[in-house]
């Protein structure tokens, strides 16, 4: 069992700046020496989005103090998806615990996070217009993203973590989504940030599964 995690180059990952940071580093360590699994870690990422979804859900019709306790325990949700997302690759790869089923466990709750969390936000504003049709797009949006990245790497075009809107970015504009519209909740009887902020992620996401497939194809067409 591995004592300590070092960051080291293991071919195509998604590249995040945070995986070098000394907390990361001491996490994954840290549960590298309780033998907590890289699967067990993916599987918690759609625990928490569930839990952040589930807030959303029902922060439609809760008044401001709970509406903002909601929105908070959502992005709070959201972090600890998108560390959970980061641990548990450093725990197979730096930690030497990967698994032969490691890359069904690190997309496929992936995918339900993504669910989870589009479908939570359109429905944390259902009374505004599109709200709702807008989660509903995220999310499959989101995992076509997925999807096209998956296709083009099996046909053997290289792994495309592009954006503009990639999963990170996703998460990011979701979580101050939700903090705009706390702040609006507090000083308006509007809630459109979040509705603006699904309506980002739907246009960014299209943006990104044009642009991840046109890349495969021309990497695909060049290729002997």
């Amino acid at each position: 069992m591995a004592e300590r995690v070092r960051v080291v180059d293991a071919g195509p990952r998604r590249p995040v700046p945070a995986r070098g940071s000394r907390f990361t580093v001491w996490l994954a360590s840290v549960l590298c020496r309780r033998g907590v699994t890289p699967n067990a870690v993916s599987v918690s990422s759609a625990v928490f989005a569930v839990f952040g979804g589930v807030a959303l859900v029902l922060h439609h019709g809760a008044g401001p103090v709970v509406g903002v306790a909601l929105l908070a325990a959502a992005v709070v949700c959201i972090g600890l998806r998108s560390l959970a997302n980061l641990i548990d690759g450093m725990i197979a790869v730096e930690g030497g615990k990967a698994t032969s089923s490691g890359a069904i466990y690190n997309e496929f709750p992936d995918r339900l996070s993504d669910i989870a969390f589009f479908l939570g936000a359109g429905y944390a504003t259902a009374g505004t217009t599109g709200s709702v049709e807008l989660g509903w797009t995220a999310a499959l949006l989101a995992v076509l993203a997925a999807y096209t990245r998956a296709l083009g790497a099996a046909s053997g075009a290289p792994h495309d973590f592009g954006g503009p809107m990639a999963k990170p970015h996703r998460m990011v504009l979701l979580a101050l989504g939700c903090v705009a519209l706390a702040v609006e909740q507090l000083t308006t009887s509007t809630r459109y940030s979040l509705v603006v902020a699904l309506a980002a992620v739907c246009l960014g996401s299209a943006v990104t599964i044009a642009g991840r497939l046109s890349r495969a194809v021309r990497a695909l067409e060049v290729q002997p």
